[in-house]
């Protein structure tokens, strides 16, 4: 049988070699083709490694037949990953740092409030300031020696500080009255 490698999530059309004009191709299984299972050359999605059956019929009245084995390969998603904090404050900065297979190719793209996104290639490790607030987000697209492709995005919001008030009671003696005072503080952390 014939084979092919192709990556999760990719498309493959199937073209068939020396065929003739006249020929008519049924593919099989028919949920994965649908309403291309007659076509030449359909182009189809596979998600799992596994075999697609063909029979083609010509002038002649044997029809040929065979059978075609994709192989779907995944990047082990396992094997990287990257920090990213869960919480910060603004004016607040973070190292992000991949960890995993160092043969991944790796494109970073990093999405900051009221700015344009900051593409950077094949770095292990960079800096994120958190100089305004709203929603930053990374996104790590890594690529393996085969040309598969995957992304991780992590996002994190960063809003103003809270605000609490701080206060001093005096304690109350009989039939006095409570005095409270006020103080705006902010928490950074």
């Amino acid at each position: 049988a014939d084979s092919f490698r192709i990556c999760s999530g990719d498309f493959v059309e199937l073209n068939p070699n020396r065929i003739g004009a006249d020929l008519v191709f049924q593919w099989e299984p028919q949920s994965l083709f649908g309403s291309s299972s007659n076509l030449i050359n359909p182009i189809i999605r596979v998600d799992s490694s596994q075999f697609v059956s063909y029979t083609a019929q010509g002038d002649s009245l044997c029809p040929s037949s065979g059978r075609i084995w994709i192989e779907v390969l995944k990047i082990d998603t396992s094997s990287y990953n990257f920090y990213f904090p869960e919480i910060a404050c603004i004016q607040d900065s973070a190292q992000i740092y991949f960890s995993g297979d160092t043969a991944l190719f790796k494109e970073w793209i990093i999405s900051e409030p009221n700015a344009t996104d900051t593409i950077l290639t094949n770095v292990d490790t960079f800096h994120i300031n958190f100089s305004d607030t709203g929603f930053y987000s990374v996104s790590l697209i890594v690529e393996d020696s085969l040309g598969c492709i995957d992304t991780l995005t992590k996002s994190i919001r960063i809003d103003l500080p809270l605000a609490i008030a701080q206060f001093e009671a005096s304690a109350p003696g009989c039939g006095d009255s409570v005095l409270v005072i006020l103080e705006d503080k902010t928490i950074n952390r």
